[in-house]
């Protein structure tokens, strides 16, 4: 009787502590990692704009499922409390990361904030998923071909090289920017950077396009592009500060050659920073003596043996215009 009467109290104590631990676990206490939510959805924004393109759904450089607090902890891309810690801040610091454009002071703060005072290791097992606006997808002009082709680039690049792009590819469904950069050629599918990189595996980096897509492409390219296509992608104006230098002019016409992956004779021009890294590069209020006005204004770069086309005169005067006000980093 004693015997039972001690199992029975045991049966009990688990079951009241068990219950007790269950409420603690509730609907509520696992949608976030962070005692401060404001913070969490702050970063969370940081990362699902400027990070999960290419390190979405799909694994790009091993690293997956960004706007996953439980991948990032269990990774060790941030280290709950210490910001100084992981991977994560480090890249971004280094500008190593993100390969599409910078992540602005105020981001980078609002990121360290949440690792600092708002993540914990412990609570829950789910994360904030800030709400994600749908946007249409664009409509193309042309041939069924050409269509067939631009949706073909829509679905599987546009990801990494849309308006902002990875590796110096932005807007890669814009098809008089494929023919000026030299990513494809007109009537002959054998040349281009984009179809040999699809060739040979290395894009899309989230896994091979098949056969028939591949056909597609190059069967559009054989057949000749329609350069006059129309896409509702949304206009954006050239001004002459260096975030619209950057993102029009640089990354999808320079950092090809100069930038994380391949420098030319050591010049990077895929940040601010790297820019001025040279001091011939850029001399203050003097664009004729300016290595970077110089070399597009003479024709040097973009380099036509690539199959680039010269910077037309708005944007060597963009340029000429950034330098001659001071060169600031706006």
């Amino acid at each position: 009787m004693k015997i039972r009467l001690s199992v029975l109290l045991g049966l009990i104590y688990i079951f009241i502590n068990v219950g007790c631990s269950a409420e603690h676990v509730d609907e509520g206490s696992i949608q976030s990692f962070s005692s401060d939510p404001a913070l969490e959805a702050k970063a969370m924004n940081v990362l699902r704009q400027k990070c999960s393109s290419c390190h979405g759904s799909a694994s790009f450089g091993g690293v997956t499922n960004i706007t996953k607090v439980s991948v990032l902890i269990s990774t060790g891309l941030v280290v709950p409390g210490d910001a100084t810690k992981g991977r994560l801040v480090g890249s971004i610091e280094d500008s190593s990361m993100p390969v599409s454009g910078n992540v602005s002071a105020i981001e980078l703060n609002d990121i360290k904030s949440w690792i600092n005072n708002g993540l914990k290791g412990n609570v829950g097992g789910g994360e904030i998923v800030p709400p994600v606006a749908v946007e249409p997808p664009p409509v193309f002009t042309g041939s069924p071909l050409q269509v067939s082709a631009l949706n073909i680039l829509n679905t599987n690049c546009v990801g990494c090289h849309g308006e902002i792009g990875s590796g110096g590819v932005s807007r890669i469904t814009d098809v008089k920017g494929l023919l000026a950069t030299g990513l494809i050629v007109d009537k002959d599918a054998s040349q281009g950077r984009l179809l040999a990189s699809i060739r040979e595996g290395s894009m899309p980096p989230s896994g091979p396009l098949g056969a028939s897509d591949l056909q597609t492409l190059e069967d559009w390219v054989n057949q000749g592009v329609g350069a006059n296509v129309e896409v509702n992608l949304p206009q954006v104006k050239l001004e002459p500060t260096f975030s619209s230098i950057s993102q029009l002019i640089l990354q999808p016409k320079c950092t090809a050659c100069h930038g994380s992956v391949k420098a030319v004779d050591g010049i990077r021009l895929d940040s601010y920073d790297r820019v001025f890294a040279k001091a011939e590069m850029v001399k203050l209020g003097n664009p004729q003596e300016s290595k970077l006005y110089k070399s597009v204004h003479s024709g040097e770069m973009p380099p036509r043996s690539d199959g680039y086309q010269p910077l037309t005169g708005e944007e060597q005067s963009a340029i000429y215009t950034w330098i001659q006000n001071g060169a600031l980093n706006n």
